[in-house]
Order: structure tokens, then C-alpha cells, then sequence
């Protein structure tokens, strides 16, 4: 099964390709321990691991600031590097990269069956990056996948609710640290044709 982008139609999933080569995506690629990456225009998503922490939190700060400028910041950049080093051990995380540029990253609880984390540079929205890493979490984790948005975050409801994705729980915030309004949303199960 060949995965597309959904704004371009292009194909995402591929192995990572070596120079000269024409390596087309298959669902064996997937299973690659070493270089699943998904392409986008010059942009491969590759899986993460604790060594892109810094880019990581950096990515989540700039896409935090810009997308809801209401969210209160209320940890340091070495909490959030800490934070992320300890969330990309925990889960299975992805990060998309342009050269040696981090853009965005995802991560998934796999045990929760649960997207923790969906981040992109401000410049890097609206180019398909953020669509091709859900459907690289989605092809990791093919049953429904649940995520939390701030209530107020509009711009991240409409991109999943374009994906499909459908409010399942709402609450008033108290369970969150930064005390707003969130709903849970998911993701239906994928499947192959």
C-alpha cells in the first residue's frame, strides 16, 4: 500500500534513499528499523531519538508561541529539553527534517495509543509535513489514535478534523497544567485496502 499526501497526492513513505537510487515506498520499508523516513518536497521525516531533544523543544516553544499566543509559558528551555529527552524515550517519536533543520517532530504513547505530541515551525505550515507525520504515527499505530488540543487551538482542530478525526471528551482544563479548556479528539483506525 503507497501512502499519499493528502494536499499534494504525492507519496510519502519511502525508504531512505541512497544516492542514485529510485527506492519506491512499500509496506516492507515501513518495518525498517534503520531508515522508515516519509518525503515531503526536500523534507524526510526520520524516526527521533534523545539526541534531537534541544531542536525538539525549540520546534515546540516557536510552534507554541506562534499557534496560541494566549498559552502561558511555564517552564524553562532546559525543563523543556528535559521534558522531551524523557518523552522521545518513553514513546515513539518522528521528527521531519529539511537538511540538518529540524521543522517538526510527532510523538506517540504507544501504551496509551495516544498522539502526545504534534509540532511545526511557524514557516514550515501548510506544506503537508504535518499530514505526512500523522500518517507515518498512523501507519506505526494503525487502531484509533487519541490527542489532546486546547479547546481554543482552532487551527489544530480544523487540521485533524480534515483527518478525520472526531471529538470523543471534552474538559474544563483543571487536568492540564496550564488549567485551559481541552478536548480529546481521535483518529479512526486506518485501513488497508
Amino acid at each position: 500500500m503507497l501512502l499519499t499526501c493528502g494536499s499534494t497526492g504525492r507519496p510519502i513513505l519511502a525508504r531512505r534513499r541512497r544516492p542514485g537510487t529510485g527506492a519506491r515506498a512499500t509496506r516492507a520499508s515501513r518495518r525498517r528499523r534503520d531508515g522508515t523516513v516519509a518525503a515531503v518536497g526536500a523534507a524526510v521525516v526520520r524516526r527521533a531519538d534523545a539526541s534531537d531533544a534541544e531542536a525538539v523543544a525549540l520546534v515546540s516553544a516557536r510552534s507554541r508561541a506562534a499557534a496560541m499566543p494566549w498559552l502561558p509559558v511555564l517552564h524553562t528551555p532546559e525543563e523543556d529539553v528535559a521534558f522531551f529527552r524523557r518523552e522521545l524515550a518513553a514513546g515513539t517519536g518522528w521528527v521531519v527534517v529539511d537538511g540538518d533543520r529540524v521543522l517538526g517532530f510527532a510523538v506517540v504513547d504507544d501504551a496509551a495509543g495516544e498522539l502526545g505530541h504534534l509540532y511545526l515551525e511557524p514557516d514550515a505550515r501548510r506544506r503537508g509535513l504535518g499530514t505526512a507525520l500523522v500518517a507515518v504515527a498512523r501507519a506505526h499505530h494503525p487502531g484509533p489514535l487519541r490527542l489532546w488540543c486546547f479547546r481554543d487551538n482552532t487551527g489544530a482542530r480544523a487540521f485533524y478534523a480534515a483527518l478525520g478525526a472526531v471529538q470523543v471528551g471534552q474538559t474544563d482544563g483543571s487536568g492540564n497544567e496550564e488549567g485551559l479548556p481541552d478536548v480529546l479528539l481521535e483518529l479512526p483506525a486506518t485501513t488497508t485496502a
